[in-house]
Order: C-alpha cells, then sequence, then structure tokens
C-alpha cells in the first residue's frame, strides 16, 4: 500500500476540493494536523474539528448509508486497522506535502 498513498492522497484532494471548494486548502490548519484523529484530519478538520463531525464528512463526501472506511482508505483519509504508526506518519508526510503545494502560487 505504501506506493499508493501519493495517488490515494492526491484522490481524496480531488474530492475535498469538489465538495469545498477551492480555500478549504488555505483554512486547513497544518499545526494541529493529525491524519490518526478524527478531529484533527483531513476529513475532522474541514467538517467542524470534532470527532462527531468526522462522520457528518462522510456522509457528505461519499453519501449517507454507506459503510464509509473503505472508501476512505481509496481517498487517502483512512488506513488498514493493522496500519503501523511508521504508515500513519507516511500518510501524514504525503498529506502535509500535498497541501503545502497547493497552497504555492
Amino acid at each position: 500500500m505504501k506506493e499508493n498513498y501519493l495517488r490515494r492522497a492526491r484522490r481524496g484532494m480531488r474530492l475535498m476540493t469538489a465538495k469545498k471548494g477551492k480555500g478549504w486548502v488555505d483554512s486547513f490548519d497544518l499545526d494541529t494536523f493529525d491524519v490518526t484523529k478524527p478531529w484533527d484530519c483531513v476529513v475532522g478538520q474541514n467538517y467542524g474539528g470534532q470527532s462527531g463531525n468526522y462522520l457528518d464528512g462522510m456522509e457528505d463526501l461519499f453519501g449517507r448509508g454507506l459503510h464509509y472506511f473503505d472508501l476512505a482508505m481509496d481517498y487517502g483519509f483512512e488506513l488498514p486497522r493493522t496500519a503501523s504508526a511508521a504508515d500513519w506518519a507516511r500518510l501524514q508526510t504525503v498529506w502535509v506535502n500535498l497541501i503545502k503545494q497547493a497552497r504555492q502560487p
């Protein structure tokens, strides 16, 4: 899965931009960003910063009544439950780099 982090996160960026507009990248707080926490991850920050809003965000992104976990992995928002701390750190780095790149003029 390591080689898929960038591809998946790019897909997640496109989806988030389609749903939230281009401005989400500029208002995203990289200082508090933590891909492992529902309130500080990409989805959590864009949907209110609380864990309950993570689920609201998943419904907005993927629709109601769906099993979000597999879809969230396809978009770089989640990793399998068996992922190591190193895997999460790689995904975090990918997201940080993509957001920084998107902020450049």
